[in-house]
């Protein structure tokens, strides 16, 4: 066996960068591709580090279709809100380099990649645009994410979402 064989069994890392998702922008619903500006746009105002699935979702929040549909699926909107501010709150460490003295760049988390490329997957398998609601029901797929933990925990389940994103019909 190579060196590498079975060594540090870790899940295969995907990087996707700033200039990749504005390739995917053209499946991308128009908000969700202004709350992706936006999001990275905050990280970088804030000196955070990487752009994180919290960060996401508490710009999803403000999206009235978003709020109605957890409403929908029995999900407690404020309680979310305040959660996912907490923690939003609670990541921002400036990234400065000791050398340089500047901050870093941001970058998306590795869950936030697995989010967006999950809802894109949808997106896709339904030959629509990605909508804000797809990214929702993705996060709420994301096993590891603390965001996915605060809306269960608060009611929100993937099943009502997804539903609930089915039916969005904006093109």
């Amino acid at each position: 066996m190579g060196q590498n064989s079975m060594r540090g069994k870790r899940p295969k890392r995907i990087m996707i960068s700033h200039d990749e998702v504005r390739a995917i922008e053209s499946i991308l619903d128009p908000k969700l591709e202004q709350d992706l500006d936006e999001v990275f746009a905050e990280a970088r105002r804030e000196d955070a580090r990487q752009v994180t699935v919290e960060r996401l979702l508490l710009r999803l929040l403000d999206d009235p279709e978003v709020r109605e549909a957890l409403a929908s699926a029995s999900a407690s909107i404020e309680a979310v809100t305040h959660a996912v501010e907490a923690a939003v709150r609670a990541e921002i460490a400036p990234d400065v380099d000791a050398a340089s003295g500047r901050s870093g760049d941001v970058v998306p988390a590795i869950s936030f990649q697995r989010v967006l490329q999950r809802a894109v997957e949808r997106g896709r398998s339904s030959g629509r645009q990605i909508t804000p609601l797809d990214v929702v029901v993705a996060i709420l797929e994301e096993q590891t994410s603390h965001a996915a933990e605060v809306l269960v925990r608060e009611g929100a389940e993937v099943a009502g979402a997804a539903r609930i994103s089915q039916t969005d019909h904006r093109q």
